[in-house]
């Protein structure tokens, strides 16, 4: 959350970020050539997306937007992670430090995940 009001947003403007994701899962067409969720998968993450997001009330157009890097688990909704948040113009893409960094988190909450639901079924 500290990156997120670092960037100068609010808690209105987070929702309204999950809001979109999740209304694209909720209505997307049936060809979306192949594409599950929104924005573009950021190689080396482990499965992590990229996405523009511009706040409907910032009026700085395409530059003055941000990047969001998010991660889903499942296709239900249910675990919906926004792992990073930067201006648009101040950085292009992430590190390699940052995307080891988000592929151990994703890695380490996927195995987590496995086993609670092994233990349950036991």
């Amino acid at each position: 959350m500290k990156k997120w009001f670092k960037c100068g947003l609010s808690l209105d403007e987070r929702e309204e970020l999950k809001n979109e994701i999740l209304q694209y899962l909720s209505n997307s067409p049936i060809n979306t050539y192949g594409k599950k969720f929104p924005g573009v998968i950021v190689e080396g993450t482990g499965g992590a997306f990229k996405y523009r997001f511009t706040p409907k009330n910032y009026h700085k157009g395409k530059s003055g937007s941000f990047r969001t890097i998010y991660f889903i688990y499942n296709a239900n909704k249910q675990n919906l992670f926004f792992l990073e948040i930067y201006p648009k113009n101040k950085k292009s893409t992430l590190s390699v430090k940052e995307k080891k960094s988000i592929k151990n988190f994703i890695k380490e909450f996927r195995y987590s995940k496995r086993k609670n639901d092994y233990d349950i079924d036991n």
